[in-house]
């Protein structure tokens, strides 16, 4: 037999119920020093077995499960702990890129600037000569148109001349 029915079949034994000692319709308030030693052994017997196969094991279980707990715990640390670094580091990362297009934008604007007063300059450069040459244009046909104008303000004035005197001049 094994030693854990052994002990089973003793606490068995042990735990059975006695019968209630009464004298005279009574209630007996002594203790009975052989139930209570009885008592006694079937607890210490059994400190041990339970012990060893209930507590022992619960024990064991509820220390894994806190170990799990905390290694679990420590480890969504070092995850919030990483995922703050990762977060300082990509905003960092966004403010240089940020930083690097406004100033890849100031260039851009700069240049174009640069481009556009060159273009105006240019426009400029070819309306004024483009003015000169009608300006130049016009000045040879009001020279012209003088000249014209003279050469028939003097055939006028000969005929006029030639009219009021009655004869050619």
């Amino acid at each position: 037999m094994s030693p854990a029915r052994h002990a089973t079949l003793v606490l068995l034994f042990l735990c059975a119920p006695l019968p209630a000692l009464a004298a005279g319709g009574g209630i007996n308030l002594n203790p009975d020093w052989g139930v209570v030693a009885r008592n006694i052994l079937v607890f210490l017997l059994l400190v041990i077995p339970v012990n060893k196969l209930l507590l022992q094991p619960l024990l064991e279980v509820l220390r894994a499960r806190e170990e799990r707990t905390e290694g679990a715990t420590e480890r969504a640390g070092e995850i919030r702990d990483e995922a703050a670094s990762v977060e300082s580091e990509l905003a960092s990362q966004i403010a240089d890129a940020r930083a690097r297009a406004q100033g890849r934008r100031g260039e851009i604007l700069a240049e174009a600037q640069v481009h556009e007063r060159g273009v105006v300059a240019d426009a400029q450069s070819r309306a004024a000569t483009q003015i000169d040459a009608v300006r130049a244009g016009i000045a040879e046909e009001l020279d012209s148109a003088r000249q014209s104008l003279r050469a028939e303000a003097r055939e006028l004035a000969r005929e006029a001349a030639a009219s009021i005197l009655g004869r050619a001049i």
